[in-house]
């Protein structure tokens, strides 16, 4: 665990079962995506030390990224480049899978939406077919359709939460999506800038819009305050490659591979 400020300070550490390849935080529970260990469940404790309180294995396969946003029943995981699982973990000494899924296209990291939307959806950023709701909103959880277009979505484009909405990037324009939205995007309004093309995985405080190209070791942040008119404010050349970006008291936080976790010194 980091505690974030001037300087960030390692506060705790902790070592899981496998390689962590993902985290996610419900309430004062951890979920971490441990590779060939699969799903490890932590209770977080005083000064954020981590007590396993469950575990969850897929046979032959590995857990790369996951989800369980509160009410915290659910949990979604993708497992390899290509098949998610939703599992029931509300007893997290006895976690189960309750259904699985494999939807058009691959998964190269961050392709799982953090937060639930309308109360009882999940997301899965397929990297052909683009968003796949998963409702979680009864007691077992079910593929409920995906948000198609006529153009394949790319493996550039991503997907978060702005507001009571989801926000997905695809061909170079951003795009709002109700949930459980399933209109082809096209039918949809487009937002972006008139001279540049915007593509990355997207993280929001509502205000700005980071946009993270893991490929290309680059990152630019908009303001979004006026999404028919969004400006692009910095952008900045990485000796990492990033991954999805955060905010934290409004100045961006990026896990940038080899070059560490950086943490910007003042708002964008």
């Amino acid at each position: 665990a980091i505690r974030l400020g001037e300087s960030p300070l390692a506060i705790s550490q902790t070592a899981g079962q496998g390689e962590v390849f993902h985290l996610a935080v419900s309430g004062n529970r951890l979920y971490a995506a441990e590779n060939a260990a699969g799903l490890g469940i932590y209770e977080i404790g005083p000064e954020s030390r981590l007590t396993e309180i469950g575990r969850l294995s897929v046979p032959g396969r590995s857990v790369k990224q996951v989800t369980c946003p509160p009410p915290g029943r659910f949990a979604l995981f993708h497992c390899g480049g290509s098949e998610v699982f939703l599992a029931d973990v509300g007893d997290p000494s006895r976690p189960s899978v309750v259904t699985r899924d494999a939807q058009v296209g691959l998964f190269y990291g961050d392709q799982l939406v953090p937060e639930m939307l309308g109360g009882r959806y999940l997301v899965a950023f397929w990297q052909r077919s683009g968003p796949a709701w998963y409702d979680v909103g009864g007691e077992k959880p079910f593929y409920a359709g995906n948000t198609p277009d006529e153009q394949l979505f790319s493996f550039t484009d991503g997907a978060c939460l702005l507001g009571e909405r989801l926000l997905i990037v695809q061909r170079g324009k951003l795009h709002l999506l109700d949930p459980g939205e399933m209109r082809n995007v096209r039918k949809l309004p487009a937002y972006g800038l008139p001279d540049r093309r915007l593509a990355g995985r997207p993280t929001t405080d509502g205000r700005l819009l980071a946009l993270s190209r893991r490929p290309d070791r680059h990152v630019e942040v908009l303001d979004i305050s006026n999404l028919e008119a969004p400006r692009l404010l910095r952008e900045y050349g990485l000796p990492g490659h990033p991954g999805a970006c955060a905010f934290w008291k409004g100045r961006l936080v990026i896990p940038a591979g080899y070059a560490g976790l950086l943490v910007g010194r003042e708002a964008p």
